[in-house]
């Protein structure tokens, strides 16, 4: 399911509570949003369990207490991203950019973070057994 050409907007405060809607209608499911805009969407609490977000724009978004169980989010921009208390169990996040997000008590047991920016990132509490950080930069 190839979903992202419509979110590549974020021009009008009311269509951007439109796809955030759409989102979390779309969350029940494997979604697919490689390369998605999302800029600033509101994902709290969203159900992205193995999603596919690679090379996507999240900065900004906000997915506090999201499901992102081995979601795929290789390359994705999350700077400034608040994923407090989110499950990013077995995630992948190779090469993701998380500079100045908010990741404090999140899950990040078996999450794949080799060569991510982690720069500025708040991770007090954070759960980081088993993950794997070769060459994140900190």
């Amino acid at each position: 399911m190839h979903l992202y050409p419509i979110f590549s907007f974020c021009t009008c405060r009311m269509q951007t509570l439109r796809a955030q809607f759409f989102i979390m209608q779309l969350c029940e499911r494997r979604c697919e949003f490689t390369g998605a805009n999302l800029r600033g969407a509101l994902l709290a609490a969203a159900n992205l369990q193995s999603a596919n977000l690679q090379d996507a724009c999240l900065v900004d978004c906000s997915f506090c207490g999201a499901d992102l169980r081995s979601a795929h989010l290789q390359g994705a921009d999350l700077s400034s991203a608040n994923l407090e208390g989110a499950n990013l169990e077995g995630a992948n996040l190779k090469g993701a950019k998380l500079s100045n997000a908010n990741l404090r008590g999140a899950n990040l047991q078996r999450a794949y973070l080799r060569y991510v920016n982690l720069q500025n990132t708040q991770l007090e509490g954070a759960r980081l057994d088993g993950a794997n950080l070769l060459g994140a930069i900190r």
